[in-house]
């Protein structure tokens, strides 16, 4: 049984989460062994300044729309990120983040 929650937490780890746009808010996060990529589009135009929080991280998405989050411990958890626009819109997106690197 733990083998087989250990797979599937991997595979849902390995995957890319979208949220429900909010606003016209469009965030993705793609999971990959103890970070995160979160990128933010508003009718698939990247969001430039939009600010990313998660616990006690806090950063700027960039041209792209996109910054970059670490985990600082090394324990597999679950990791809310908040995205608000210059317009002060929100966005929250709950993903799994392996600590194994």
């Amino acid at each position: 049984m733990k083998t087989t929650l250990t797979a599937l937490s991997l595979i849902l780890a390995s995957m890319t989460a979208t949220a429900m746009p909010s606003h016209n808010l469009d965030v993705s996060v793609h999971v990959n062994d103890g970070s995160a990529t979160v990128k933010v589009f508003r009718d698939g135009t990247p969001i430039e300044g939009a600010t990313v929080t998660a616990n006690k991280f806090s950063a700027v998405t960039n041209d792209e729309g996109s910054t970059f989050y670490n985990l600082v411990s090394q324990r597999s958890q679950y990791v809310e990120f908040t995205v608000t626009d210059n317009e002060g819109n929100s966005q929250s997106v709950k993903r799994f983040i392996t600590g194994e690197r």
